[in-house]
């Protein structure tokens, strides 16, 4: 562990606290807020236009200040019904519940970040902060996740059909070499007389 896990460490302690703080309600309401603000902001901007007025200031900045007043306003709303669903829980005595996944929110959204500056330094030509790099357990961990997932879909299709073709020789060989050691036991000596034990009329050739 170097200085840079050091640093990691604390990220993950403090947005652990954070969650534990807040609760896992609210962890999840300031996101939903987030994305709830912003998409109420741009499909509703227009909306707003028309109350604010302020004729003689350009188009674009009265844009920019509708855009902003919706996304505040859809945020704090959201906010708010977090807030309130967060004190239904509490009084139903599940804070305790709350507050742990809140913790475990903050411990992700943590992992998330780290492993967004990783892939930044990846990047990094390998002369820069190469002895931190290597000595990070950290850095070391999360460069092991498959960037794969972040390819486009048609590329991943690419890789699967590559793949297809290349299994089926292998899997022929693998079903003929069962069959020959089928075929192998089935002929020894040592199964044809337990075979001949347990189905005696069908090896004398009688016939019922």
């Amino acid at each position: 562990m170097n200085s840079l896990d050091i640093i990691f460490a604390v990220t993950v302690a403090a947005f652990a606290l954070l969650g534990l703080k807040r609760g896992f309600v609210i962890e999840i309401f300031r996101l939903v807020a987030l994305i709830g603000g912003f998409i109420t902001a741009y499909l509703g901007h227009g909306f707003v236009l028309p109350y604010l007025g302020m004729p003689h200031i350009p188009e674009q900045i009265r844009i920019a200040i509708a855009f902003i007043a919706a996304f505040g306003a859809a945020a704090a709303s959201l906010l708010m019904l977090g807030w309130l669903i967060k004190k239904i829980v509490h009084l139903a005595m599940l804070g305790w519940l709350d507050r742990i996944l809140g913790a475990c929110a903050g411990v992700a959204k943590s992992l998330v970040l780290i492993w967004v500056t990783v892939l930044a330094l990846s990047v990094l030509p390998t002369s820069i902060f190469s002895d931190i790099r290597s000595g990070s357990v950290f850095y070391r961990t999360l460069t092991r996740i498959p960037l794969s997932l972040l390819d486009p879909p048609h590329d991943r299709l690419k890789r699967y059909e590559r793949h297809l073709t290349k299994t089926p020789s292998s899997k022929q060989e693998e079903a003929k070499r069962r069959s020959n050691k089928f075929l192998e036991k089935a002929r020894s000596p040592k199964y044809l007389a337990k075979r001949a034990s347990v189905h005696p009329k069908l090896h004398s050739g009688n016939r019922p």
